[in-house]
Formats: C-alpha cells, sequence, structure tokens
C-alpha cells in the first residue's frame, strides 16, 4: 500500500478495535506498524522461526509517533532483529559490547 493508505488503514485499525475491544493477532514486517498498533512485538528469528523476543508495548494511546518511548521501541526492535538504523550497517550482535 502507498503511505497515505496505509496510515488510514492502520487508523481504521485502531478505531475498529476501540470498539470492538477484541483481540488481533496482526503479522507485519513493518516495525513501524507493530510499534504503532501493538500491546506486545513478537520478534522471530529466521527459520525455522521461533520466538527471538517478546517486547511489551506500554506507550499510551494514542501513540506519538516523534516521542522519545515510540522511537526507543522502535529502535529496541530493530535492534533485537540484529538490524541498524544506519543504512549498510548492521547491529551489533545481541549480548556483544558496542
Amino acid at each position: 500500500l502507498d503511505f497515505i493508505t496505509r496510515m488510514k488503514m492502520r487508523s481504521d485499525l485502531i478505531r475498529i478495535w476501540q470498539a470492538e475491544k477484541k483481540t488481533i493477532l496482526f503479522v507485519t514486517h513493518d516495525i513501524e506498524e507493530a510499534v504503532q498498533l501493538a500491546d506486545r512485538v513478537l520478534v522471530m528469528s529466521r527459520r525455522p522461526a521461533t520466538i527471538q523476543e517478546d517486547i511489551r508495548i506500554d506507550l499510551p494511546r494514542p501513540r506519538d509517533l516523534d516521542s522519545p518511548g515510540y522511537l526507543a521501541k522502535r529502535d529496541h526492535i530493530f535492534h533485537a532483529m540484529g538490524m541498524s538504523l544506519r543504512i549498510g550497517e548492521s547491529a551489533p550482535a545481541a549480548g556483544s559490547a558496542k
């Protein structure tokens, strides 16, 4: 989806969740989307897929996508996946010194 449609869909999903109060299992590869929508993010390993990390997203709603808390959760997930926020750079392996 294009950016505008994706943001509208996220907004609609949040509105439906607030009205219905049902549990939603949402599978995504979009880290920003996961932090914006979820209360809990399970980071999966490569194949064979296992749960690598269980991250609670305890941020108030509606989520401020520019807040330090939001950015910290996003960065935590990137690093849990072994990724860096710098293009072309890998994150240090889990448990290694910086």
